[in-house]
């Protein structure tokens, strides 16, 4: 009888044993630090987690939203992010628009905190910005946050610390060396973009919808024409602008999207408030050079084609709301 206790006591050792060693080999779930278009383009969305319906409630309440939502339906419209913190009384979300909000400038996160004890949550932190970075925990046990605003001309980068229940501002850098891009080159395929930003989600919309290049390669390849790809098929780059209302994007083709001879071009002008946008210039190329603006405000385009035997510069220039061919000059 004793012996066969202990047989049975053997097999659930082992047993146990064997489910802590296959738990030991899944890999553990990585929480995201860092929220921009690089990372998405290389790792894919972060970890979506289910919205708690008291922080959902605290998101309605939020001016921003209220504006924004008034005439939308709000479900499924914000990408919440578990985060980390150093105790166990609540929880960390990080919140972010989704939909046509998204990028229109930059991105508005959320930093909310949950209490369990009190069944309560607060907003500790809210900022648009281009990217985000959670940073390593201080004495405070919440980690730092690094937000990025960039334009044509600068990046600044904004640290905050968590202080007295919120954050606040700590330190800024501005990169001395930021240089709007002028020139892009696809002589391998794939031009570089050098600062590329995040694509709002109403300019991909357009694209997929009303250009016929873009709808073939999504619908050839899968894809719902109402979402982005998420291997690069697709980066931009932010362009000078004759005005401060809206972005201007250089939207450039990769991959599926670069088509047969260098790559594709699209530049967009994106104004948000609900306003479409607008694709106003479109070319296959292997270079292209954003020059000067001219006497309408906007930049001379010049596209570099070439052949074996032969390079070709073709200018355009902005008239009457698109751009239009201007001039050719062919270099043998």
């Amino acid at each position: 009888m004793h012996r066969r206790i202990l047989e049975v006591f053997a097999i659930v050792v082992c047993l146990l044993g064997s489910a802590v060693w296959c738990q030991s080999q899944i890999e553990p779930l990585h929480e995201q630090h860092r929220f921009d278009i690089e990372y998405e383009k290389q790792m894919g969305q972060y970890n979506v987690v289910p919205i708690p319906s008291q922080v959902y409630d605290l998101l309605t309440e939020d001016k921003d939203v209220r504006q924004a939502y008034s005439s939308l339906y709000l479900g499924g419209w914000f990408s919440p992010g578990l985060m980390s913190i150093s105790n166990s009384k609540g929880e960390l979300y990080l919140a972010t628009w989704e939909g046509v909000f998204a990028g229109v400038p930059g991105n508005t996160f959320w930093l909310l905190k949950t209490e369990k004890e009190h069944n309560r949550s607060s907003v500790i932190f809210k900022i648009t910005a281009d990217r985000l970075v959670i940073g390593q925990k201080d004495a405070s046990s919440y980690p730092e946050i690094i937000a990025s605003q960039q334009t044509t001309t600068a990046r600044t980068d904004s640290v905050f610390r968590f202080v007295a229940g919120t954050y606040i501002l700590s330190r800024q850098y501005t990169d001395p060396h930021y240089r709007e891009q002028k020139s892009f080159n696809a002589d391998d395929g794939t031009p570089t973009v050098q600062h590329p930003v995040p694509i709002p989600e109403d300019v991909f919309k357009t694209l997929s919808e009303d250009d016929e290049f873009v709808r073939e390669a999504l619908n050839d390849h899968g894809w719902p024409i109402n979402r982005g790809p998420k291997n690069g098929w697709l980066t931009a780059s932010l362009v000078s602008k004759p005005n401060s209302k809206g972005r201007l994007y250089l939207v450039v083709g990769n991959g599926s999207l670069a088509g047969a001879h260098g790559t594709t071009f699209w530049l967009v002008t994106n104004e948000g408030d609900g306003i479409k946008p607008r694709v106003i210039f479109k070319i296959a190329t292997d270079q292209l050079e954003i020059g000067k603006t001219d006497i309408s405000g906007y930049p001379v385009i010049t596209a570099v084609r070439e052949t074996a035997v032969s390079m070709t510069d073709l200018v355009f220039h902005f008239v009457a709301g698109k751009y239009v061919f201007l001039r050719s000059k062919k270099d043998h």
